[in-house]
């Protein structure tokens, strides 16, 4: 029993101290910054729903999100919605900080379909 107990614990440390960065791009960079953001994502919060506020007469070009965190999670972007989603997976510790930062451009202009921000999902 002692010796799982340390194995445990062992484990929880090795993961505590791994902490590290992940970045995730959608679209193409180009445009003003639109949106920043950043907020801390709690312990057991599995799912993390970013609205991403746009402004009249805009499209979002190319949307960066930076997360700190113990492991990788799946992180989304939805263009119709302008929802971003930071997900975990039960097993994972996910406390963890993000910051996001989006850029667009007027909504007249064309952007190449191939690298646009489209519904990531």
């Amino acid at each position: 029993m002692k010796s799982a107990i340390l194995i445990l614990v062992s484990s929880i440390v090795y993961t505590v101290s791994s902490m590290g960065w992940y970045t995730y791009k959608f679209g193409t960079d180009v445009g003003d910054v639109i949106y920043t953001g950043q907020a801390h994502i709690l312990r057991y919060s599995l799912n993390t729903q970013v609205p991403i506020k746009v402004p009249d007469g805009k499209q979002v070009s190319y949307l960066e999100i930076n997360v700190e965190s113990y492991s990788a999670p799946k992180v989304y972007y939805n263009n119709e919605t302008q929802v971003a989603s930071i997900s975990f997976l039960p097993s994972q510790l996910t406390e963890s900080d993000y910051t996001i930062v989006v850029r667009g451009v007027d909504a007249n202009t064309t952007i190449d379909k191939n690298r646009h921000c489209g519904n990531v999902k």
